[in-house]
């Protein structure tokens, strides 16, 4: 069952589609206080969602940048569940727990972060679709969505599947590791699909890295920004850094209001 503080995060997140901002943190990075303080930071320069990394050994789908940071976290943090609980409650937007299998599916760690409150998605890119579906029945009787994937080399009969069975959905903007730039946009028939599905949220993730790009995204239609590898670029400059530009496109996704 969902908890009331729950159902009141999603609620107000949602209430901004058609301009939500998703930033990606990574637990423990750089330090576990300092991730803390990442966390009240940017929920304060206006990021409506977080997408929490799970600490990894071997993070397969990250690119360069985001494998560093890994390399540096206390992968004790992995099971320590009152850490998580501090993790929770530095921030009152809603926590996208992204993480790989071999964390938090081989290891079933994911269902002690959802029976705790830390989820309210689980973001969960390795899994087969028929994985994922399996595992949304099962967390979604507390609560908790499984973020589905598309790309724009899955069959339209593949997409459709993953639109009609989960109400939140990443669009890999292209195939491959975090942190690149596609050679060329391959999207738009993933958003034309998505007009028949009015009730899912649609996210465009990878390679977003600039409000010019933000803006690009939600004038077609997507209702949210995921932004990843160029968030932690930033926090590896500075916390100044860090909030300047989350607030860049907190502002430029709300120049883009859908009627």
């Amino acid at each position: 069952m969902m908890s009331n503080d729950k159902a009141k995060r999603i609620e107000k997140a949602m209430k901004k589609r058609g301009q939500l901002v998703v930033a990606y943190l990574l637990a423990g990075y750089p330090s576990r206080n300092g991730f803390l303080d990442a966390l009240k930071q940017v929920t304060a320069a206006g990021a409506d969602i977080i997408e929490v990394g799970f600490p990894s050994r071997n993070p397969v789908n990250d690119g360069q940048v985001i494998r560093e940071a890994h390399l540096q976290v206390d992968m004790s943090i992995q099971d320590d569940m009152a850490y998580w609980a501090q993790v929770r409650n530095a921030t009152d937007v809603p926590i996208w727990l992204m993480g790989y299998r071999e964390d938090l599916v081989t290891i079933p760690r994911y269902r002690q972060l959802v029976s705790a409150g830390i989820a309210d998605a689980l973001v969960l890119p390795e899994l087969s679709m028929d994985e994922s579906l399996r595992l949304h029945e099962e967390v979604g009787r507390e609560g908790c969505e499984v973020l589905g994937f598309v790309n724009g080399q899955m069959s339209e009969s593949q997409v459709r599947k993953v639109f009609s069975n989960h109400r939140l959905i990443y669009v890999q903007l292209y195939v491959g590791q975090t942190g690149a730039k596609a050679a060329q946009d391959n999207y738009k028939d993933n958003l034309r699909i998505a007009k028949d599905y009015p009730d899912v949220l649609i996210f465009a993730g990878f390679g977003i890295d600039s409000p010019e790009r933000v803006n690009q995204l939600l004038r077609q239609k997507f209702d949210g920004v995921i932004l990843g590898t160029a968030v932690i670029r930033q926090q590896n400059q500075s916390e100044e850094s860090l909030q300047s530009f989350i607030s860049g496109i907190r502002a430029a996704a709300d120049k883009e209001r859908t009627p």
